[in-house]
């Protein structure tokens, strides 16, 4: 593999989608790591919290690679628009969207701390494999 490959592989489309399958499958196996020490209560939480960061993740890719590439910035910028727009309509939707998600989470645990540390450790579950991608890469090199 050359290094524009590589590089495309790290930057480009490969990467949200593979940080996503990497993560699914160390979700997977954390959720039968809480299964085989009976702590069922918490599969759903922690599956919750992976599916959040993981739609997260997606629609971010989806809505960067769709509308702001290169060739739409450009024309954007040629009808004098610019794209601040897009940005802000997707702020606009994904932020109250994501509270609203959090607020029905809390409310439907009514301040259960064990759920909603459940909750946050598949939240961030996702960070972390991108983290630990991102060292890899940093101290291995390019092909990590």
């Amino acid at each position: 593999m050359n290094g524009l490959a590589s590089a495309d592989d790290w930057n480009g489309r490969g990467f949200v989608r593979r940080a996503l399958r990497s993560t699914a499958i160390i979700g997977l196996l954390a959720a039968l790591v809480l299964a085989s020490y009976g702590q069922f209560w918490a599969i759903g939480p922690f599956t919750a919290g992976l599916a959040l960061s993981g739609i997260l993740l997606w629609a971010l890719d989806l809505f960067v690679r769709g509308l702001l590439t290169p060739v739409t910035a450009r024309r954007a910028l040629a009808k004098g628009k610019g794209i601040r727009g897009p940005i802000l309509l997707f702020s606009l939707i994904k932020y109250p969207l994501v509270g609203l998600l959090l607020y029905v989470a809390v409310r439907v645990w009514r301040g259960d701390l064990h759920r909603a540390a459940a909750f946050l450790s598949g939240f961030i579950l996702l960070h972390l494999v991108i983290g630990l991608r991102a060292f890899g890469r940093a101290r291995f090199g390019r092909g990590a």
